[in-house]
């Protein structure tokens, strides 16, 4: 009997190194999340694929503006990602494709949007106050949008 509770507690010890990794912030970011924000802009939704390797694939729908003047942005996009451990995350976009780009109801063509693609690739986004559980993530960025996400 005692070295059955031996072995049992030889495999705790062994497992609960493993369980507080598992609850490290760069392991239950990874997975697929639904996330929306309002800005002064507009409202912004994604579907958000955190990936192991440090990428993430997205899916970006925003809208703003009134009447004539809504603009609507579909986008889907490739970036890395990383947590340096000081409650933010940064993300780095490698690819932007431009799905639909719409003003006042009309589609814009491609051709057209310009460098928006370009202009999105060139800074690394830092969202601070980073707040993940198993469910649910939240963030502020530097103009203080609220980001919220559920699996």
């Amino acid at each position: 009997m005692k070295s059955s509770a031996a072995i049992c507690a030889a495999g705790l010890l062994v497992l609960c190194p493993l369980a507080a990794e598992a609850q490290q912030p760069s392991a239950m970011i990874i997975g697929r999340w639904a996330c929306s924000g309002s800005t002064p802009d507009g409202l912004v939704s994604s579907q958000m694929v955190y990936n192991a390797n440090g990428t993430t694939d997205s899916l970006f729908v925003m809208g703003q503006g009134e009447g004539s003047e809504v603009v609507e942005v579909i986008l889907r996009t490739e970036s890395s990602w990383r947590l340096p451990g000081d409650g933010t995350l940064h993300e780095r976009m490698t690819r932007v494709d431009v799905i639909r780009f719409m003003v006042g109801g009309q589609i814009v063509d491609n051709s057209r949007v310009g460098s928006l693609g370009d202009d999105l690739m060139k800074e690394e986004l830092v969202s601070g106050s980073l707040q993940i559980t198993a469910n649910n993530m939240s963030m502020i960025d530097e103009k203080g949008t609220r980001t919220t996400c559920v699996r």
